[in-house]
């Protein structure tokens, strides 16, 4: 990672950036590894967790580890991940195949299951495939959620509730094989939080080892604060 150090080096500006893995409640021991990542050098990451998926002892053991590391934040990714577009269609589990009110239904339950879990939880909703209708935006505030989160594409128009889209999908630009090159650009052309998307499960310790590279440059800086996702409700929109 030295083009990312020379790049963080050089930067005249500070750089605010967050983490948000998506997928919790799936693949625990992909996720603990990677949570050590971030508790072993003192940095915040944030958790999209999956409500249907997140069962008792999975929920025992995130609510654990926040405690002993209060870098862990934990927000509500969905409901199920279930994609109910037809096969033509890009997959999507809030969409406009499924009323508005069953939609509304599932975010309710899945914001009623988690705290039940989990007891808190940050007012975020992440959609399952950064995707999710117009309608359902717009409605979130009604319920509760304070911040919407999905990638830089998704934020096309002023809603009620703020967002905070992600700009680097880490597993994407690992698999095209250029991911310092990415990281590079991002750094080096920053005009708002960076926000690196990051799918625990898809990750073997080479991929970990790569992030924790990252980590490393990335906690060396003093120019980057890493922060919660939340810091942007109580700053307001990014």
């Amino acid at each position: 990672m030295k083009g990312l150090a020379a790049t963080i080096e050089a930067l005249e500006s500070p750089v605010e950036v967050f983490f948000r893995d998506d997928d919790a409640g799936w693949a625990d021991p992909e996720l603990h590894a990677l949570l050590d990542l971030f508790e072993d050098r003192g940095l915040p990451i944030d958790l999209a967790v999956i409500p249907a998926a997140l069962g008792k002892v999975s929920a025992r053991n995130l609510a654990s580890r926040r405690e002993c590391h209060g870098g862990i934040g934990l927000h509500q990714h969905g409901y199920a991940h279930l994609n109910y577009e037809p096969e033509e269609r890009r997959k999507c589990e809030f969409g406009p195949s499924r009323p508005a009110t069953s939609q509304i239904a599932d975010v309710i339950a899945g914001r009623e299951r988690l705290a039940s879990l989990l007891e808190v939880i940050d007012p975020i909703f992440t959609p399952p495939w950064n995707r999710c209708s117009d309608e359902l935006v717009d409605a979130l505030g009604e319920h509760g959620f304070a911040l919407f989160s999905a990638d830089r594409s998704r934020r096309s128009r002023e809603t009620p509730t703020a967002q905070l889209p992600v700009t680097f999908d880490w597993e994407r630009h690992r698999r095209e094989e250029r991911l310092e090159a990415g990281l590079v650009e991002q750094f080096a052309k920053a005009d708002g939080p960076i926000g690196i998307m990051l799918h625990h499960e898809a990750m073997d310790d080479a991929a970990r080892a790569e992030l924790g590279g990252a980590l490393d440059v990335i906690a060396a800086s003093s120019a980057i604060s890493v922060r919660p996702m939340r810091h942007w409700i109580a700053k307001g929109r990014p």
